[in-house]
């Protein structure tokens, strides 16, 4: 588990736009809807607020909300980026020919580090609102721009694996190869059709080859 202390960023206005038909992105989305994974409050934070009240809330990290996603956007055949050019951040959501972006202005920063937990908590919440998602009790938005959050969170891991020899060396070998789980789950989904926890050991020794061929 490790601490981290984030500021939570004043909201900017975000623009939304389309390109293509938007018939075959919504019903799209409303296929991958019926593949997501459940999401797990596995983090929680204790915001400290400026008036010198405090109060503490449960949510789902990143690498969580991810993981869930995964399976629904491989079944639905969406593209999800979250690229940033140093003054906006964009969430992309694209199928075939038809695509969605969300333009959002950055808030300022001074270090890697605020820009590192500014970028996270706005794909966050850009992945939630996009794909109608929701993780317990988070309602760290409340929160006014200034406040401070010490938030306590696991760190991205792949899942563990089910006792088997051959389930730990992928698991192993996915460390080697430095994906995180989001990205294990999409490969091991990809290979598989199931989810790690779901997998037999044939089905371990299809996403073993998969790495060893990375």
């Amino acid at each position: 588990m490790t601490e981290d202390i984030i500021i939570q960023p004043a909201i900017q206005p975000s623009r939304l736009s389309f390109d293509g038909p938007k018939g075959p992105l919504f019903k799209a989305l409303a296929e991958a809807r019926k593949h997501f994974g459940d999401l797990s409050a596995s983090a929680t934070a204790d915001v400290q607020m400026k008036s010198g009240g405090k109060y503490q809330f449960s949510y789902a990290p990143l690498d969580v909300v991810l993981e869930a996603l995964a399976p629904g956007l491989q079944a639905a055949g969406l593209a999800l980026m979250q690229p940033f050019d140093g003054d906006v951040m964009y969430t992309i959501v694209a199928c075939g020919e038809s695509s969605m972006t969300i333009e959002t202005p950055l808030p300022s920063w001074t270090t890697p580090q605020e820009l590192g937990s500014l970028l996270t908590y706005l794909r966050r919440y850009q992945i939630k609102g996009v794909f109608g998602v929701a993780d317990s009790e988070d309602d760290d938005g409340n929160a006014a721009s200034g406040n401070k959050a010490a938030v306590t969170r696991k760190d991205p891991t792949v899942p563990k694996p089910p006792a088997s020899g051959v389930h730990s060396q992928v698991v192993d070998l996915a460390k080697v190869k430095g994906l995180d789980g989001a990205q294990f789950a999409e490969l091991v989904f990809k290979t598989t059709g199931h989810k790690w926890k779901d997998c037999a050991e044939a089905d371990a020794k299809k996403v073993l080859s998969s790495l060893e061929a990375m």
